[in-house]
């Protein structure tokens, strides 16, 4: 899960440093490619965002289930 939440922070990251780089004139929104770069991005991270969300409660159903010996 530790993975999953760095892909969502890397991608938290990229999209952040692109969209400074487009308030502060550096990029231009217009730009060929720089929509479809952000939504790839977006779409990066929503899903590992739901990658998280799956383990998490993959993590929290294992926990609930006890184990038994068999005789």
């Amino acid at each position: 899960m530790v993975e999953f939440n760095k892909r969502v922070a890397k991608t938290d990251q990229r999209l952040n440093r692109l969209f400074d780089a487009i308030a502060s004139g550096v990029a231009d929104l217009d730009a060929p490619g720089l929509k479809e770069r952000i939504a790839g991005l977006k779409a990066i991270r929503e899903q590992a965002s739901a990658d998280v969300e799956r383990a998490q409660a993959a993590l929290d159903h294992a926990g609930s289930q006890s184990v038994s010996p068999i005789w």
